[in-house]
């Protein structure tokens, strides 16, 4: 997970806090940025009404759909008040929010006949993103050649094109970068675009003096050459002015003043790709004067947070499947035994090679990868294990360049109808995703590459097996196993074979989720023994059963020679028993301020297991409002404990919640929830 609380920042905190000149308020005019006040034109129109003493924002949402601790979600659009600053009255402190608001702005309406003016507003809403958790992404839409440019040539933005000569001591730039236009209103970003502000929408002006200072740091990566330096360059939104804000290279121009109550729209400049890692700390002034200041301290600071911008690539993705019954000459019908041919394309529209390209590939029931023909990748590789065609890096494609290869890589899959399969139609599931490896200070990740076009991200192939009026009877054997039971634990009794010669035998299974299910080693003449495989997965809620063939070969043909032909099959109908994975939590309050401890006991945790996350409610049982939250502890454990760090007011609070874990990148439930019955009474701290 993405954390800012890192012993290098709280470093960076103290010396940013010693770097500070002013002992009071900064006005604007005393800057070389310039602000406006609430209410007045330019950079900070009137924000939404807000009282006096507006509330903290609620805690940010879990994000439950990251699929381990080393991937982070992708933002990659819209407008965020990314260094979104409060006051946090328990703390004693300026805070900033987690939860960066998506902002909107609703223009003014002029004073018409008997109707008033309407003045304009800026509306907030939480974002569903945890900037602790997220990675910003700067689309490839914002990429500029300067060279081309009417609007950034060297005169005008004469320290764009330094910051671009700077990154290559040994020569000229490459003349590329990328911009973000400033937010609405002061300009309109491209359609589906990203823009990032400042903030300080949530601070009452009549308790502060002068402006916020954002004191702002920048923390080079060097992911490639140690040569190889990145620069950011911040600019006021007006193009008349140009005025530099903020530049990286430049530790004296590192302060961006914010009036309280508004924003600050800034357009910004990324010279190169790469991860961008910001560490901001605020400082602002209140008044105390007042009768009731926000602080009696003349200068109030935040903690130090991390943000990760990130200019990568960005690829539009695509996928098609096929299935065509592979039948011999003469055969017109598809019937259990036949083979049917699965061919899935990829290709890239760009605008960028996506690096790391896989394609997962799920198989029906009633289909079974061939034994005798391989799957084929013309690139990459495919893992019949788990279905996953990993292609690596894929090109943009180039379909009208014959001199090219690859640019669609294709995979042949030959599977085999299952016995009793019998009139259904059998679907080829294909999805294709792509990943870059984004390093940071606080360690390596793999990132989803936004893709601008996602509809085609996913494709499904038919074939129809043919129906017959009369099905022929085949004999068939069942066995049960507890769900989740470990590896080689014993599927009911062995089944029985007679092997007159006492040749060695050879036993197969075959079937959708085989893979689960072995033999004991080196079977000879006697019953074969079903055991759980290493590494299964059964789990009654995801797959109750199991229909499988066994097959037995002695290795001889009649004549005595060799000869690998399957000699015999039978059905064998493996079903699980529903197991209750308990899940009880026990609660206690740990501080005055209601902060919880929790500890999660899990029985019979499923195999194989991993990425496993908590959910947890509590609903105050008096005025019904519910809070939420979700942990990642990584793994998955008969017990954990966890300090949640909320602070929940007095009272006696329901709980809810429940255990989801993932499995080859599937999320799937565990059977049983927490009571909702169980209470835990907070007392209040005053009494």
């Amino acid at each position: 997970m993405l954390t800012g609380a890192t012993l290098a920042m709280a470093a960076l905190a103290i010396i940013l806090a010693v770097a500070l000149t002013a002992t009071g308020p900064v006005q604007a005019e005393n800057t070389t940025a310039t602000t406006f006040a609430p209410g007045g034109e330019g950079n900070n129109p009137s924000p939404q009404q807000m009282g006096s003493n507006p509330s903290a924002p609620e805690p940010c949402p879990g994000d439950e759909s990251r699929p381990d601790d080393k991937a982070a979600p992708v933002v990659d659009s819209g407008h965020y008040a990314l260094f979104d600053v409060y006051w946090n009255p328990d703390e004693g402190e300026l805070t900033n929010n987690p939860c960066p608001p998506e902002v909107e702005h609703v223009p003014g309406k002029p004073k018409k006949g008997s109707r008033p003016a309407t003045p304009a507003v800026d509306n907030r809403s939480q974002s569903s993103i945890n900037i602790d958790e997220t990675i910003i992404h700067i689309p490839s839409s914002a990429m500029v050649d300067l060279r081309t440019s009417t609007e950034y040539t060297e005169e005008k933005y004469p320290k764009v094109w330094a910051a671009d000569n700077a990154e290559n001591p040994n020569g000229p730039g490459d003349r590329i970068v990328w911009v973000l236009e400033a937010c609405p209103p002061n300009g309109t970003p491209p359609d589906g675009g990203l823009c990032i502000s400042y903030s300080a929408a949530l601070l009452d002006p009549a308790y502060w003096e002068g402006n916020i200072q954002y004191q702002v740091g920048h923390v080079h990566q060097v992911d490639t050459d140690k040569q190889d330096r990145r620069y950011v360059l911040v600019y006021d939104a007006s193009d008349d002015r140009r005025v530099l804000r903020w530049d990286s290279s430049d530790g004296r121009v590192d302060t961006v003043p914010v009036a309280p109550g508004g924003y600050d729209r800034p357009k910004w400049f990324f010279t190169s790709r790469g991860a961008y890692e910001f560490q901001v700390h605020i400082e602002g002034y209140p008044d105390t004067t007042r009768n009731n200041p926000r602080s009696k301290d003349p200068s109030v600071t935040s903690d130090v947070r991390e943000y990760i911008l990130h200019v990568g690539a960005e690829s539009d993705l695509g996928v098609t499947a096929s299935v065509e019954p592979a039948l011999e000459d003469g055969d017109t019908t598809l019937d259990p035994g036949d083979n049917v041919a699965i061919e899935i394309t990829a290709s890239n529209a760009g605008p960028d090679t996506a690096p790391m390209t896989k394609v997962d590939v799920v198989l029906p029931e009633g289909l079974t990868l061939s034994t005798l023909s391989p799957p084929q990748a013309s690139a990459g590789t495919y893992d019949s294990t788990t279905n996953v065609w990993t292609i690596g890096e894929l090109a943009v494609t180039n379909d009208d360049n014959p001199d090219t290869t690859d640019d669609s890589p294709t995979l042949t899959i030959t599977a085999e109808v299952d016995a009793g399969t019998r009139g259904e139609e059998l679907e080829v599931k294909a999805t294709i995703s792509a990943k870059e490896t984004l390093t940071t200070t606080s360690g390596t990740y793999d990132v989803p590459v936004p893709d601008p076009d996602p509809s085609n991200n996913m494709a499904t192939g038919t074939t129809t097996v043919a129906s017959r009026d009369n099905v022929d009877p085949m004999f068939q054997v069942t066995r049960s196993v507890p769900e989740n039971s470990p590896d080689g634990t014993t599927v009911g009794d062995p089944i029985g074979v007679k092997n007159p010669d006492g040749d060695p035998l050879t036993f197969g299974l075959a079937g959708v989720g085989a893979g689960n299910f072995t033999f004991f080693e080196n079977p000879v003449a006697g019953s074969p023994q079903i055991v759980v495989a290493e590494g299964a997965h059964l789990n009654f809620e995801h797959k109750p059963s199991y229909d499988l063939v066994l097959t037995v070969s002695d290795g001889k043909n009649e004549a005595g020679d060799s000869d690998g032909a399957i000699d015999d099959k039978i059905a064998v109908n493996i079903s699980l028993e529903d197991v209750d994975e308990h899940v009880s939590a026990t609660v206690a309050v740990t501080r005055a301020n209601g902060s919880i401890r929790w500890e999660f006991m899990v029985t019979n945790p499923p195999a194989g297991a991993t990425k496993v996350f908590y959910r947890h409610t509590l609903t105050n049982t008096a005025t019904e409002r519910t809070t939420s939250g979700a942990w990642h502890p990584g793994s998955l454990a008969a017990s954990f404990t966890r300090n949640d760090g909320y602070d929940y007011g007095p009272g006696t609070y329901r709980i809810a919640g429940a255990v989801q874990y993932d499995l080859d990148g599937t999320t799937h439930y565990i059977h049983a929830n927490i009571s909702g019955d169980e209470t835990v009474t907070i007392p209040d701290p005053e009494g």
